[in-house]
């Protein structure tokens, strides 16, 4: 488990893989407890997921099926948010364009 990075894949391709590992690991009897579950799909997240890893590893710990929509929602919210912001990138630089044509 300390080996499964997130890296490129979406939120859903790298939990689907973190499952399909805990699955292979209990099939072998090395059950995966649910907060070690928590702690490693986390861990695995990278810098860029660090705010929601902080509350998310806050007393009480959630469990792990909780943990997982939440992830998924908050990939979600980051997923508009960026892309609010370059529509409004955009949206700036074609204005200043415009008006460096005008003037």
């Amino acid at each position: 488990l300390t080996s499964l990075k997130k890296g490129s894949n979406s939120i859903n391709e790298y939990v689907g893989k973190f499952k399909t590992f805990c699955d292979e690991l209990s099939a072998i009897g090395q059950v995966v407890s649910d907060k070690d579950k928590v702690f490693w799909l986390l861990q695995g997240l990278g810098s860029g997921y660090q705010p929601f890893v902080t509350t998310m590893l806050r007393p009480p710990v959630p469990q792990y099926k909780e943990v997982v929509p939440l992830l998924q929602s908050y990939e979600a919210r980051n997923d508009n948010f960026e892309s609010s912001l370059q529509m409004s990138y955009v949206a700036h630089n074609k204005k200043l364009y415009q008006n460096k044509q005008q003037g």
